[in-house]
């Protein structure tokens, strides 16, 4: 794949740290770039452009982190793009759950980062996480849903909290 976007949509107001995508497999030595974009893979960078990592530093079947240089403050509601690539002769795998359990999500790929189209006709998605850093003094409670699991992040003392989801209900 050369290029690989998940739109998401900000789940509340905050500064992103960092992003974690679900790497199954990869290939080669060279570097996986990342970049946040908004509100389509086409857009303008968020972080001025691509940033880089050594393809070696990644972890196979894992949860990968891919860390803001510097933390973005983002509103409820917002539309950001996470958008994956890699040098020539490297190659990964970002897992996808089909059907997609994020409801504001939509799967994009591209072969030259300029015509992108849509995966999976809208029913899956890229695997994701956020890492939000709130601001002090919050006094509610944020859920992010994101199939079987749903993450809750207090206000007062930054605690979070997984929860199982049993038959539709919290």
């Amino acid at each position: 794949m050369a290029y690989a976007a998940q739109r998401f949509t900000v789940g509340m107001d905050g500064d992103l740290v960092y992003v974690q995508a679900y790497i199954e497999s990869f290939q080669g030595s060279g570097n996986v770039h990342w970049d946040l974009r908004s509100p389509s893979a086409t857009s303008a960078s968020i972080l001025g452009g691509f940033q880089s990592i050594p393809i070696t530093s990644l972890t196979s079947g894992s949860w990968n982190s891919f860390v803001l240089p510097v933390p973005e403050t983002l509103s409820n509601g917002a539309l950001v793009v996470l958008v994956l690539t890699a040098d020539p002769g490297t190659n990964f795998h970002w897992k996808m759950s089909d059907p997609g359990p994020y409801g504001g999500g939509v799967p994009y790929e591209s072969a030259d980062d300029s015509t992108w189209i849509l995966l999976n006709g809208a029913s899956g998605d890229f695997t994701f996480r956020t890492i939000m850093e709130i601001p002090v003094g919050l006094k509610r409670i944020a859920w992010h849903d994101s199939g079987a699991y749903a993450l809750a992040v207090s206000g007062v003392d930054y605690s979070v909290y997984r929860f199982t989801r049993e038959t539709g209900l919290w």
